[in-house]
């Protein structure tokens, strides 16, 4: 009614017929616009705090095939919980979730099946527990930085970005390092680069 003019008709409406709820979808929208640069526990609890069952339900989507490499076991498995009934290839997320380790084949061939995507995993930079994975089976740390590198021109995610920084000091190119984490500074704090810099990912 809104888009049609009725801008004060939609108004009565909404406050006749709509539940109140405590996210507005200016606040879901804010959290979508931030999402590839948050660090997946926030997001993950985020996603607890969510009141509507459809922002609730593509958020979890999302966590799973986004931001998956940074959760754990129980984070994985009560978004799968939240998801049962209500998404597609539902066999492969729960034989995934059973044990979610990218270095496992069957693992990431379920999760593959589930994102229904092919198997090239660098395909998406913004879905970085594939582009990781595709990381961790190069042998070749220059490989390694490139694959990584190329992928952090589109994305911003933290721990791929982490990484980056990672792969980087691995091959001597310190000063790219440097660069790498200083921009990270302008979308994490310099107390959340210090917590991703002390985790093995």
């Amino acid at each position: 009614m809104r888009l049609g003019g009725f801008a004060e008709k939609a108004l009565e409406l909404e406050g006749k017929y709509l539940a109140p709820s405590t996210n507005s979808p200016d606040e879901f929208l804010v959290l979508l616009s931030k999402f590839n640069e948050s660090i997946p526990d926030k997001l993950f609890d985020q996603w607890i705090s969510l009141s509507s069952e459809d922002w609730k339900s593509t958020l979890a989507f999302l966590l799973l095939e986004r931001k998956a490499h940074g959760l754990t076991k129980f984070q994985l498995n009560a978004l799968g919980d939240f998801l049962k009934g209500k998404v597609e290839n539902e066999a492969q997320l729960t034989a995934f979730l059973q044990n979610p380790d990218w270095s496992n084949q069957e693992s990431l061939l379920s999760y593959l099946q589930f994102l229904q995507v092919g198997e090239e995993l660098s395909a998406n930079p913004y879905k970085t527990p594939l582009v990781l994975s595709a990381a961790d089976r190069l042998a070749d740390p220059l490989d390694q930085y490139e694959l990584l590198n190329t992928a952090s021109e589109f994305s911003k995610d933290p721990m791929l970005w982490i990484r980056k920084v990672q792969a980087a000091k691995r091959i001597g190119l310190d000063n790219y390092a440097t660069a790498a984490l200083q921009e990270m500074s302008n979308w994490l704090t310099w107390d959340e680069i210090e917590l991703l810099q002390g985790t093995n990912y």
